[in-house]
C-alpha cells in the first residue's frame, strides 16, 4: 500500500515567483524567447527541487509492497509528466 502522507514541498511567494519570471524572460526578443525562458526556469526549479530531495520520502519495501511507489515517488512523477505535457504542448504551438 503506498504511503498517504505528502512529501514536504517548499513554496514560493507569488512575489518572489513574479521576481524570476522577470528575470528569466528580460532579455528575451519577442514572446517565443520569454517562453522558452519561462519553461528552462520551470525544468530548473524542478531540477533543484529534485536535487534537494523534495520529493524524497522514506518507504519501506518489502516482499508484499516492492512493486509500489511512495507518495513522493508518484509526486515526482506526476510534476514531472506535467511539466514535459507542458513543453510539448509548447513546441506544438510553436
Amino acid at each position: 500500500m503506498t504511503s498517504k502522507r505528502q512529501p514536504h514541498r517548499r513554496s514560493l511567494s507569488l512575489a518572489k515567483l513574479d521576481e524570476m519570471i522577470e528575470e528569466a524572460t528580460m532579455d528575451a526578443y519577442g514572446e517565443s524567447e520569454q517562453t522558452a525562458g519561462f519553461f528552462t526556469l520551470l525544468v530548473e526549479l524542478f531540477e533543484k527541487a529534485s536535487l534537494a530531495r523534495e520529493y524524497y520520502e522514506s518507504f519501506g519495501v518489502n516482499s508484499q509492497n516492492y512493486t509500489q511507489k511512495s507518495a513522493g515517488t508518484s509526486a515526482w512523477i506526476a510534476e514531472y509528466l506535467r511539466l514535459l505535457d507542458r513543453l510539448c504542448d509548447q513546441r506544438k504551438e510553436a
